[in-house]
C-alpha cells in the first residue's frame, strides 16, 4: 500500500494503449493517478486503433479500473458523448477530494475537465477563467503535477503564441503534437458539433497543422483572388492570395478549426507597384501622430485579419494595393527593428555556410524568448537550430567543443547574467583555448544575448558584463547599438576565426533605425575595433556604447539649445577597442565624457579615460575626463529607483556642466595671456576653442 501524503494508494494496475503502457492508481476516492510509463512510451508510428487491454491481469478488476478501460477506448474512437458519460460516473480523487493537490491546482483540473475534446486553450486563457490574469505560470506548475494525464487533458493547454509548448520533456513534446492533431481531425459527421463556438483567438492562434499541402494543389478563384483546398469535413480551406504576398503560408477552414501548411515560393508572389497612396498623403489624416510606412502596413494586415477572423474574405483584397506596396517594395525596406537585423544576420550566414548552426535555450520551436531566431527552425531544422535543456554550463561546453571541432556555433544566452553559470567554459575553455594551444586549435563561436538593464526584471537579470568580458585577452567583444550595427557586426562575428561576445540589449530589440542599401545586402560587413561618430560637435565628445548612445543623442539635443555642439561616438567594438577616433574627437573638442550602462568601477568609462590620459590627446584636454555611470547598486525592482539607477540624458547634461566652469576660466586666462594676438567672434564656444587650441601652441 502506497501513501501520497494524504490518502493510500489501494490497487495498481496496467493498460496497454496506442501511446504505451499507462500505469494506474486507485485510492479510497477513485482514480488516484493515471500515468504514462516513460520507458516505454511511444511519439512516433501511433496506431489509435491498437486495444485498450489490462496487463497481468487477474479477471476481478475494479469498477475504476473497468471505467478507465471504457473512456480509453472512447477517447482513441474519438466517442466524445461516451467520454462525457464515463467521467461524470468516475470519481477523480485530485478533483473531487482535493488531497493531493492544492485548491487552485483543483479548480484547474476542473477547468480542463470540462474542455471539449478538440479544443485548444492558452495558459492565460485558463487563468482569466479562474478570475486571475496573473496565474498563468500557476497554471503551467498544475500542467506539470497533474496526476490524470489524458483525462485531465493538460495537453490541450498550450503557449500564447500558438505553440505546443513542453510536455514531459522532448518526446513528450512530440507526443504533444501527435495528441493535439489526433483530437482536431475531424469527420465530416461530426463537424461543427464542438468547432461553432470557435473564437477570434482560436482562428488565429493553432498548434498543429492538419497537412502540408503544396500552393499548385490548390483551386485558384481568380476574381475573389482566394486558393481553396478540400476540408476532411466537407467544406474546404481557404487563403487569399494577400495572405500568400505578406507571406502568410496557413490556410484555414471556415466551418472546423482545422489548418494546414502551405507549402510556396514566395518569390513567386512578390511584387512591385507605385505606391497607392503615398506616405505623406496619410500623414496628413493624421497630423499629431508619426506615421510611418511600418504603422501603414501593420494597421492594414490588422485590419484585413480582422476580416478573415469574421468570415469577411471577399473584402481582404480592398487592402492589397497598401499592403503588398510596404511588404515588397525594395524601396521602402528602409527601417528594420534591431530584432529583424539579428534574425537577418543569423538567416544570411546559416544559408552561406552550412558550418553555422544555433543552441540554446527555446531557441527552436518557441522561436527564442525575444523571436530573434523567429523561423529559423522552421528553415533549417531540429540539426542547426538545437533547443537545449536549462543548463547553460551543459550546452555551452557543447558548442565551444564543436566550434574546437570545426563547427562555428552561435550560441544564445537567454540573459548574460545566465553566463555566468558558463563562464569556466567561456574564458577558460574558449578564450584561452588558442593561446594555449600555440595556436593550433581555434575556437570561432559567437556567444549572444541580451545584456545589461531591461524592465522590472530585478537585479538577477540586469547586470552589464561588458567590462568583464572585455578585459579578457583572446575575447572579441561587441555591443551594437541600431540595426545596421547589429546586422554588421554580428555576421563579422559569425566569420571570426576567434571566440566574440555579442552583448545585445533587450530595450533595443524592437525599435527600428534606418538601414540603408548597402546594409540590406547579404554581404554586408562592419569590420571590429572601428567605432562610428553618430554625430558631429565642436564642443564636447561623448562616448558610448549599446542603449546609451541613445541617451547622449537625446542629450545632445538638449545641450544643442543651450549652445554646446557635442560630437557623439558609438564604440560598437570594445575588444578592440577604437581608440584612434576617440583621441581625434578630443583632439578637436578638447572634453571629453564617458557614458555607460554599467557601475562606474572598473568599468568600460574608466579604460577609456587611462587610455586618454596615457596618450597624446591628454596635452589636448581643458578638464579632466567624466564619467557618466549607473548608480553603484544592483537593480532594484521598483520602477521609480529601476529608473533613478540608471543613466538618463539629464544624467549626462548635468556633468557637462561640469566641464563649463573650466571653459570660462580657460577663457579668462586667454584674454589675459601676452601673446593673445587675434580675434574673438560673435559664437563664443566655437571661438574659445579655436582660440584657445591656437595660444596653446603659441604661448612661450
Amino acid at each position: 500500500m502506497k501513501n501520497c501524503g494524504k490518502c493510500s494508494v489501494l490497487f495498481e494496475f496496467k493498460l496497454t494503449s496506442p501511446l504505451g503502457p499507462l500505469k494506474v492508481e486507485e485510492c479510497k476516492n477513485g482514480l488516484h493517478t493515471l500515468q504514462y510509463d516513460r520507458k516505454n512510451l511511444k511519439w512516433e508510428s501511433i496506431d489509435a486503433t491498437e486495444t485498450i487491454a489490462f496487463i497481468n491481469t487477474t479477471g476481478k478488476e475494479s469498477a475504476v479500473a473497468l471505467l478507465i478501460q471504457k473512456w480509453l477506448n472512447a477517447y482513441f474512437e474519438k466517442d466524445c458523448e461516451e467520454m462525457k458519460t464515463i467521467i461524470k460516473n468516475l470519481n477523480i480523487c485530485c478533483i473531487n477530494q482535493n488531497l493531493h493537490a492544492g485548491l487552485f491546482k483543483c479548480k484547474v483540473y476542473q477547468e480542463l475537465l470540462n474542455l471539449p475534446f478538440g479544443r485548444k486553450m492558452s495558459y492565460q486563457q485558463v487563468a482569466m477563467k479562474l478570475n486571475n490574469k496573473n496565474a498563468s505560470r500557476a497554471v503551467g506548475n498544475a500542467m506539470r503535477t497533474n496526476p490524470v494525464v489524458l483525462i485531465i487533458p493538460c495537453h490541450r493547454v498550450i503557449r500564447s503564441t500558438g505553440d505546443p509548448g513542453s510536455y514531459m520533456g522532448l518526446q513528450g513534446r512530440e507526443l504533444k503534437r501527435w495528441l493535439l492533431n489526433f483530437e482536431i481531425y475531424v469527420y465530416e459527421n461530426i463537424a461543427g458539433v464542438y468547432y461553432t463556438d470557435v473564437c477570434a483567438f482560436h482562428w488565429l492562434v493553432m498548434a498543429v497543422y492538419h497537412d502540408e499541402v503544396e500552393i499548385e494543389d490548390f483551386e485558384y478563384d481568380s476574381e475573389a483572388e482566394v486558393y481553396y483546398y478540400p476540408c476532411p469535413c466537407g467544406d474546404r480551406f481557404e487563403i487569399s492570395k494577400l495572405e500568400l504576398q505578406c507571406g502568410e503560408d496557413v490556410a484555414r477552414c471556415p466551418s472546423c478549426s482545422l489548418i494546414i501548411k502551405v507549402i510556396y515560393d514566395l518569390d513567386e508572389f512578390m511584387v512591385c507597384e507605385s505606391i497607392a497612396m503615398p506616405i505623406s498623403e496619410v500623414a496628413n489624416m493624421f497630423p499629431n501622430i508619426v506615421v510611418t510606412e511600418f504603422h501603414i502596413k501593420l494597421f492594414f494586415i490588422m485590419l484585413s485579419k480582422a476580416f478573415v477572423c469574421f468570415g469577411i474574405r471577399n473584402k481582404v483584397v480592398l487592402f492589397s494595393p497598401y499592403i503588398r506596396t510596404f511588404s515588397t517594395s525594395k524601396a521602402y525596406l528602409a527601417k528594420m527593428t534591431v530584432r529583424d537585423a539579428l534574425n537577418a544576420a543569423i538567416d544570411e550566414e546559416m544559408h552561406r555556410d552550412d558550418r553555422v548552426f544555433l543552441i540554446g535555450e527555446e531557441v527552436a520551436q518557441y522561436e527564442g524568448a525575444y523571436k530573434v531566431t523567429k523561423g529559423l527552425w522552421k528553415k533549417y531544422g531540429d540539426r542547426r537550430v538545437v533547443d537545449t535543456p536549462i543548463t547553460e554550463m551543459g550546452f555551452t561546453g557543447l558548442a565551444v567543443g564543436a566550434a574546437m571541432a570545426g563547427l562555428r556555433p552561435i550560441c544564445e544566452f537567454m540573459t548574460f547574467n545566465f553566463s555566468m553559470q558558463a563562464i569556466d567554459h567561456i574564458v577558460n575553455s574558449s578564450a584561452k583555448t588558442l593561446y594555449m594551444s600555440a595556436g593550433q586549435i581555434s575556437s570561432p563561436i559567437v556567444f549572444r544575448g541580451p545584456n545589461s538593464t531591461a524592465v522590472g526584471v530585478g537585479a538577477q537579470h540586469s547586470q552589464d558584463f561588458s567590462s568583464w568580458y572585455a578585459q579578457c585577452p583572446g575575447m572579441k567583444v561587441l555591443s551594437p547599438f541600431s540595426s545596421e550595427d547589429a546586422k554588421g557586426l554580428l555576421k563579422t562575428a559569425i566569420r571570426d576565426e576567434n571566440p566574440v561576445v555579442f552583448l545585445e540589449n533587450e530595450l533595443l530589440y524592437g525599435v527600428p533605425f534606418d538601414m540603408s542599401e548597402e546594409a540590406m545586402k547579404d554581404d554586408f560587413l562592419i569590420p571590429m575595433g572601428v567605432a562610428k561618430v553618430e554625430r558631429d560637435g565642436n564642443h564636447i565628445t561623448l562616448v558610448s556604447f549599446s542603449r546609451m548612445v541613445q541617451v547622449c543623442l537625446d542629450a545632445a539635443e538638449e545641450l544643442e539649445k543651450m549652445g554646446v555642439s557635442a560630437e557623439i561616438i558609438n564604440l560598437r567594438s570594445l575588444r578592440p577597442f577604437d581608440m584612434e577616433t576617440i583621441k581625434q574627437s578630443v583632439m578637436k573638442t578638447n572634453h571629453l565624457v564617458t557614458v555607460e550602462n554599467g557601475w562606474h568601477f572598473c568599468g568600460v568609462g574608466a579604460e577609456i579615460c587611462a587610455q586618454v590620459m596615457e596618450s597624446e590627446a591628454f596635452d589636448y584636454l581643458d578638464a579632466p575626463v567624466l564619467r557618466v555611470a549607473g548608480v553603484e547598486v544592483p537593480m532594484p525592482y521598483a520602477h521609480n529607483l529601476e529608473t533613478a539607477a540608471q543613466p538618463t540624458p539629464q544624467d549626462v547634461i548635468r556633468v557637462n556642466e561640469k566641464c563649463w566652469p573650466r571653459m570660462e576660466r580657460n577663457c579668462f586666462l586667454f584674454l589675459f595671456s601676452p601673446t593673445a594676438s587675434f580675434k574673438i567672434a560673435d559664437d563664443p564656444w566655437t571661438d574659445w576653442t579655436t582660440a584657445l587650441t591656437q595660444w596653446r601652441w603659441k604661448s612661450p
